[in-house]
């Protein structure tokens, strides 16, 4: 009887899984925790190990930090993306986890875990005063951060939705983003800035995110669709639709200092001292 041809799926899935059972097994006395995603698992496929809606993750340590101060992984921006993959043990329940895989708004869940599980959870932010233009400091408790709101009737084990156009009528289908698909978004726009032609962000990530235009699935087609007939009103309601449907976390906090007379809702900023605070 011939043997049966392995896919290049599970060739993939099977050296993601040697890996992190050689990386558990080394790393096993480092304590974990199961954290929850904020798509709830409901983009990916019933039988996808995100399916379930969490993963494990262990506890940040000091091999942990050099990959976050790696010269060469800071130049080509892969620093976080080595740093989480070092961190996910695997869902939780025993499956392997590939990040690449990952929509963007879960890896906010994995960006926050690295934090509060390395750190702790209190993280102090610089704010600049609007009227006194006064530099206020404060202390944000990261555990207070929820995930959005999610309308679960939307999501059907997919990450592909369908959208109606509302001046053309026309119904496209996209997708929610991926580590992978946002890293090939950067290798086109970076290959436009190389060219020296003018850079062409939303374009290129429409065309990476449309799949289909009125069922029409040609790759050229739909290029041509957004390049010359997609109004910038429809662009900017789709991209809208796009944010609104993503699932990621709020990071929209409220700030309120009596004593400098500031009380307004802000934008977390997250900068050097995200992974790396002063004390």
């Amino acid at each position: 009887m011939a043997k049966k041809q392995i896919t290049d799926a599970e060739i993939k899935s099977q050296i993601i899984a040697r890996s992190q059972q050689q990386q558990t097994t080394v790393e096993s006395q480092f304590p974990t925790e199961i954290v929850p995603l904020p798509s709830r698992g409901l983009v990916y496929p019933k039988d996808h190990p995100l399916s379930i809606g969490q993963v494990e993750v262990r506890y940040m340590t000091a091999k942990d930090e050099d990959i976050l101060t790696n010269q060469n992984y800071l130049k080509q921006g892969t620093a976080l993306d080595r740093l989480y993959k070092s961190l996910i043990v695997g869902n939780g329940e025993g499956k392997a986890v590939d990040i690449e895989d990952m929509i963007m708004g879960d890896r906010s869940a994995i960006m926050l875990a690295a934090r509060v599980l390395g750190y702790g959870a209190e993280y102090e932010i610089t704010i600049l005063h609007p009227e006194t233009q006064k530099q206020i400091k404060h202390i944000v408790d990261l555990n207070q951060l929820k995930p959005k709101e999610l309308d679960e009737s939307l999501y059907n084990n997919s990450r592909e939705f369908e959208y109606t156009l509302p001046i053309s009528k026309k119904v496209v289908t996209i997708l929610l983003q991926t580590a992978a698909e946002q890293k090939a978004i950067a290798r086109d726009i970076s290959k436009q800035e190389k060219n020296g032609v003018p850079v062409k962000n939303t374009t290129t990530m429409l065309k990476h995110l449309v799949t289909s235009v009125d069922g029409e699935t040609d790759k050229k087609f739909i290029a041509n669709f957004i390049d010359t007939h997609l109004l910038a009103r429809e662009s900017l309601l789709l991209r809208s639709y796009i944010l609104d449907i993503t699932p990621d976390y709020d990071l929209a906090i409220s700030v309120t200092i009596p004593e400098e007379n500031y009380d307004e809702v802000v934008a977390l900023p997250i900068d050097v001292d995200f992974f790396w605070p002063r004390s």
